[in-house]
């Protein structure tokens, strides 16, 4: 009853047909007034701005908090043997990665072919800005974290890079894997679980005698990163053609 009284009331209203001329003297009134309509789009440089403020603020509270943790516990253990303080950089630099995830994470939900198609930008456009935005972040952080801890255990501060970079670099391979291989809202539970898996496992290298932060084991740490970050490359291919359940959308509950 209600939608045939709807159906009526709409009826009394009538659109008028498109106007060409009409059409065209509105673009020539909107140039002469200075109103470009090229000039209102959102330019590339625009949209990577405009992510920023996508991003919660309780991020980079997290990435601040955890930089500032390192660096107050190099501090506090510089007048231990140099080794603390390449524990504490191989450890907290992944749990930057760990915070990048639950952002990330978001995107990559089942059931976003429908939000996707009514965007101006795709979900791997938005991804791979947030993912350029953590990098350069977290490479900041890390370059920092660096210096700070050269500077404290007198050290060469290659090998500091070396030892914080290579685990976020591992730490970071080892999300997109499972970003990539998983569909469910615990992506973050399992991300948590392989950050705790890789700390434990430079534990148990060093508490073993292996002397893995030492001088002569650089070239071991060197290879992994490579083979990290190839493997980053492979899983983040994959992952863009995934975003949204685009690429199979029967099997990830997207289909429209």
């Amino acid at each position: 009853m209600y939608k045939k009284k709807l159906k009526k009331y709409l009826e009394k209203y009538t659109i008028p047909p498109y106007d060409q001329e009409r059409f065209t003297g509105l673009i020539i009134e909107a140039k002469k007034k200075g109103i470009h309509f090229d000039k209102l789009r959102m330019s590339s440089k625009m949209f990577f701005i405009d992510q920023l403020r996508f991003i919660q603020k309780r991020t980079w509270v997290l990435k601040l908090l955890i930089i500032c943790l390192a660096f107050a516990g190099m501090y506090f253990e510089r007048i231990q043997a140099e080794h603390t303080a390449w524990r504490i950089l191989a450890v907290s630099t992944p749990v930057l990665c760990l915070v990048n995830v639950n952002e990330l994470s978001k995107i990559c939900c089942p059931g976003m072919t429908e939000l996707q198609m009514t965007c101006k930008n795709t979900l791997s456009k938005i991804f791979l800005t947030r993912m350029i935005v953590f990098g350069f972040t977290d490479l900041l952080g890390i370059l920092l974290l660096t210096v700070w801890g050269g500077a404290v255990c007198f050290g060469e501060i290659w090998q500091a890079f070396l030892y914080s970079i290579v685990p976020y670099q591992v730490m970071c391979t080892g999300c997109m894997v499972i970003l990539n291989k998983c569909r469910e809202e615990s992506n973050l539970l399992y991300c948590a679980v392989w950050g705790c898996l890789l700390g434990g496992i430079l534990f148990c290298f060093e508490v073993t005698g292996w002397g893995i932060f030492t001088v002569r084991t650089w070239h071991i740490w060197f290879w992994i990163g490579i083979i990290a970050v190839a493997g980053f490359i492979w899983q983040i291919r994959d992952l863009i053609k995934k975003i949204g359940g685009n690429q199979n959308e029967i099997n990830f509950g997207t289909s429209v």
